[in-house]
């Protein structure tokens, strides 16, 4: 059964997917390490789900990283973000990076990518984005005139079979404005690229085109979401779902910490689970440092408690102290092989031990 549950944020390398699959592993204990958390996908769906896993629950939940998407986390649970509607520009993105602390919900839900470092949107693209944000989320339509004489929208909307941009414009704003709510912008571009054709061409002009032709601008037109998604909104979503864990009990349960797992200490009767950077053939580590494999592969071998890592491939000097406890394919969107994906295996793998 396919999950439609979102856990965590959107992240590099994010575990959503898999998240209930591998929160299956864990045995039962009091204290669990989320140690290369990232978008806390697996704290998330362990938060949500143990209960039905061991009858019981973790005591504590040590949420780390050495970035801080674990703090926007905690806020998103807390509702910091609940009447969040700001428009961030690409000067208020950078100008954030600069800071000393800067504002993780500009540096994460902003970015491209969600890397952190790149603004979401390119310069081209920036005008159109603001002007759908500021319709959703303000009923604004200021920035939305500006589009009627916007030449890189005439462009881009013809890539995707809408020869009329204008036209377009028009459609939109009568239809968005039939509707209610902030889910209307996707219901819109549905419409229209069901209807663009008809509402374009007379019936005699359709019946003229070349039916190859027609087919070749459906299909085109059945792409215009990939230009109109406002991923920013998504995120935002995303973040509010998060309230659902504003429990005072949950709250005590959760720990962020924001430093090397090396400095991390373990209490008894814990379950470690480590989802560290990938190491991949011919693709350069994401992070500022490389990451130290074999340091990491001898740290968890001389852990006492039961430590989980989901890599690709164990590059230890101990391989016999390790057990694969789950395998799945993936098709790696980072590696081509002479111009194809390649196809790795997602693995997991446990130390074979218990918690006390």
């Amino acid at each position: 059964m396919k999950n439609n549950m979102l856990y965590g944020l959107s992240y590099l390398g994010s575990k959503n997917k898999i998240a209930e699959e591998i929160i299956s592993l864990f045995p039962a204990a009091d204290n669990f390490y989320d140690l290369f958390a990232g978008g806390c996908a697996i704290t998330h769906a362990l938060m949500l789900k143990n209960k039905d896993l061991f009858n019981k629950e973790f005591k504590k939940y040590i949420i780390n990283d050495i970035n801080n998407v674990p703090e926007l986390f905690l806020k998103a649970i807390r509702g910091k973000y609940r009447n969040e509607k700001r428009w961030i520009s690409r000067k208020m993105f950078f100008d954030n990076l600069k800071q000393e602390n800067p504002d993780p919900y500009i540096k994460w839900i902003w970015s491209f990518g969600n890397n952190g470092c790149g603004y979401l949107f390119s310069k081209d693209l920036e005008p159109i984005k603001k002007a759908f944000h500021y319709i959703v989320m303000f009923d604004d339509w200021n920035y939305f005139k500006d589009l009627y004489n916007y030449d890189f929208l005439s462009k881009i909307l013809k890539d995707y079979g809408i020869d009329n941009h204008k036209l377009f414009l028009d459609l939109y704003k009568e239809q968005y404005n039939r509707g209610l709510g902030r889910k209307e912008h996707l219901r819109v571009i549905k419409w229209i690229q069901k209807n663009y054709l008809n509402k374009r061409y007379s019936f005699s002009e359709l019946e003229q085109l070349e039916r190859l032709e027609q087919l070749e601008r459906l299909q085109r037109l059945q792409q215009l979401e990939r230009l109109q998604q406002l991923q920013q909104l998504e995120q935002l979503e995303r973040l509010r779902q998060l309230e659902q864990l504003q429990q005072p009990e949950r709250l005590r349960q959760l720990e962020q910490l924001q430093q090397n797992y090396l400095n991390v200490e373990i209490l008894p009767n814990s379950v470690i689970y480590c989802d560290i950077p990938y190491k991949i053939k011919g693709v350069k580590d994401y992070l500022k440092e490389e990451f130290n494999h074999k340091e990491f592969w001898k740290w968890a071998e001389n852990q006492e408690q039961a430590v989980y890592v989901s890599e690709y491939n164990y590059t230890g000097d101990c391989p016999e102290k390790w057990k694969v406890v789950y395998e799945k394919e993936k098709i790696s969107l980072r590696t081509l092989n002479k111009g194809k994906r390649n196809i790795n295996i997602e693995k997991v793998f446990w130390n074979k031990k218990n918690p006390n």
